[in-house]
């Protein structure tokens, strides 16, 4: 099945605003320790106009080259970078030459995921401010997934030679189509999709993984299945800044 990032862009901005809109913005976000609401907007606004900005030019744009709300205000900020974002990918070829900051092909076909995934995050963070929770896509959860497992991941440990974890953990989706097993020796990290056993292993539904994985859900939170050497599982964690 096809995963439509746009949509999931669009759908995922709405939700974020309207969350942050039914609460003061000076809310602590309980997700991101040490952010309100409105430095969440400010966050995912200027994420959103960078990645239009890289899109659009196909050269690199650095992410402190973009300007904050100013006096626009953090949620039309948010709203108005949505609507940017949502335009650029829309108007783009996805095959085109394109910077952006991972360790794969240089197209710009690569902001439609991690825009998606990102805007699906930092929605969660605004739901968890607001008091409120929306359902999470399967589908797009495990793409998440796999994005964190292996750009994410690859970039996450760059320059850091010499981290082993001790062993592998496997992952494994219950709800949709979804196996991968990575390890670390020595700090050169491998990756494998499909069904493996690993040291350790981390079950249970995408969303939930997906949230584990960014460090919006504990992993010992009732909706997984834990099993082996679960201290693998924590020392992964703790190598992924927050947010």
């Amino acid at each position: 099945m096809t995963i439509d990032y746009v949509e999931h862009v669009r759908s995922a901005s709405d939700a974020l605003v309207a969350a942050a809109s039914s609460v003061p913005l000076d809310t602590l976000v309980p997700t991101c320790p040490g952010w309100t609401v409105a430095d969440l907007l400010d966050h995912v606004g200027r994420t959103h106009r960078w990645a239009a900005a890289n899109i659009r030019s196909g050269e690199r744009v650095t992410f402190r080259e973009i300007d904050g709300p100013g006096d626009e205000g953090p949620l039309a900020f948010a709203r108005n970078a949505a609507d940017d974002l949502v335009a650029a990918l829309r108007a783009t070829d996805p095959t085109l030459p394109g910077w952006h900051f991972a360790a794969t092909e240089q197209v710009r076909g690569f902001w439609f995921r991690r825009q998606a995934v990102e805007t699906l995050v930092h929605r969660v963070d605004a739901e968890r401010a607001a008091g409120v929770e929306t359902p999470i896509d399967p589908s797009l959860a495990a793409d998440g997934i796999d994005e964190a497992l292996d750009v994410i991941a690859t970039r996450m440990l760059a320059g850091r030679d010499g981290v082993d974890l001790g062993g592998s953990v496997h992952v494994h989706c219950t709800d949709v189509e979804g196996e991968w097993t990575f390890r670390t020796d020595d700090g050169v990290y491998q990756l494998h999709r499909g069904h493996a056993k690993g040291d350790a292993a981390l079950r249970g539904p995408a969303a939930s993984i997906l949230l584990v994985l960014w460090q919006r859900l504990p992993a010992d939170d009732a909706s997984l299945e834990r099993f082996g050497d679960t201290d693998l599982v924590d020392r992964w964690l703790a190598l992924r800044p927050t947010p």
